[in-house]
């Protein structure tokens, strides 16, 4: 049987793919892991994917000047290379509905928020500054509409008195990478299934 390859997009430091890649290597995840797409040539996350061996692939939009015109340049060099599935692991960028179409329920995403509360950027500050006492993060599947697709996994993290919005984030980030390496692996061994009441859960 082949194992199926999978992507990770980074914008970043790329602390959370750095786990990801920990994990790979360890065998923790049954997957190959094929490329780094990120649109930024000089981001860490990149400089790390290279030090590793992995192979790396900007698309920046300055190259294709429409946004639509890259995401179909990524979807035809993706599938050119047999990729089924997508993590965003500190993706700043928006996919198109045209790329999110092609990669449907094969595309998950880690947000620093209990999603649906605190959707899109700065989650961390909003929680912060809307003074919850627990927040947390998310992992869920991409669709069309930011921050909306089924949630696979929640993890808590209680706010305390002292907190900053600095040690508030690397304690979310802390548990992003655990939770996302959770999902890539039920993933990629199909142990994420739908429900009848259009929930999806993940099995053993």
């Amino acid at each position: 049987m082949i194992n199926p390859q999978f992507a990770v997009f980074a914008s970043g430091s790329g602390t959370i793919f750095q786990d990801i890649i920990d994990a790979y290597k360890k065998g923790e995840i049954p997957g190959e892991l094929s490329v780094l797409i990120t649109d930024k040539p000089n981001c860490l996350a990149r400089q790390r994917a290279i030090r590793e061996g992995i192979a790396t692939k900007v698309f920046s939009i300055k190259d294709y000047g429409e946004k639509e015109v890259m995401d179909r340049e990524m979807v035809t060099y993706l599938q050119a290379n047999q990729i089924e599935y997508i993590v965003l692991a500190g993706y700043m960028k928006i996919l198109s509905s045209y790329f999110i179409r092609n990669y449907q329920n094969c595309i998950i995403n880690t947000h620093p928020s209990l999603l649906p509360s605190f959707k899109g950027l700065n989650a961390v500050q909003k929680a912060y500054d809307y003074g919850v006492k627990v927040t947390g993060c998310t992992v869920h599947f991409v669709t069309e509409k930011m921050d909306e697709g089924p949630i696979l996994l929640q993890k808590e993290v209680n706010v305390l008195p002292d907190d900053t919005v600095e040690s508030l984030t690397e304690k979310i980030k802390e548990q992003e990478r655990k939770l996302i390496v959770k999902a890539l692996k039920a993933l990629l061994l199909n142990q994420i299934t739908e429900t009848r009441n259009q929930r999806w859960v993940m099995t053993e």
